[in-house]
């Protein structure tokens, strides 16, 4: 399975990550202690990380690459199924409650 490569910017954004730093490098460390966690959790299997520097060694970005465990999978596509049953049911419901 291929997954898709993330950056902090839009980690940032997706996450709204209270209390963000000026400086780049602070933010990847709060970063990189979110996904640390989320792979001590069972999570994660593995965080790829490919760091762009520039000049004077300054951090420019950063390309996070994840992988889920076969766990977590399985628990999302379960928690797809139901949803997409439960919209089914109501969709249904609402039908048989307007009738023909």
């Amino acid at each position: 399975m291929q997954t898709a490569p993330d950056r902090p910017s839009r980690i940032s954004r997706r996450a709204q990550v209270h209390g963000q730093s000026p400086r780049a490098h602070n933010n990847a460390r709060q970063i990189d202690e979110a996904l640390t966690e989320l792979k001590e959790e069972q999570i994660l299997l593995s965080i790829q990380k490919d760091i762009v520097r520039g000049q004077r060694n300054s951090l420019v970005d950063i390309t996070y690459t994840l992988l889920p465990t076969i766990e977590f999978i399985d628990e999302v596509k379960k928690a797809n199924r139901r949803t997409t049953l439960l919209a089914q049911k109501l969709l249904s419901t609402h039908h048989n409650e307007v009738g023909p």
